[in-house]
């Protein structure tokens, strides 16, 4: 388990990852990572998981529609 220090920084309190944290998530400044929330409370990824879910769909609807969307873009 990795504890997480929240401090202040101005008006706003962030929370400060340890190094070895952000290189296990490949991640550095500036990158974004993602809280989403689960039973458990949040799970910390840098995966967009509501893109990944609109890809997916986006995906599927093309496949199903194939022949369709051939026809449209004549």
């Amino acid at each position: 388990m990795v504890v997480l220090k929240l401090t202040s920084f101005g008006d706003s309190t962030v929370i400060v990852i340890p190094p070895e944290m952000l290189e296990r998530l490949k991640v550095c400044e500036r990158d974004e990572l993602f809280a989403i929330e689960v039973p458990e409370g949040y799970l910390l990824t840098t995966h967009d998981l509501e893109t990944h879910r609109q890809v997916k769909l986006a995906q599927e609807t093309m496949d199903k529609y194939q022949e369709t969307l051939r026809q449209l873009a004549k």
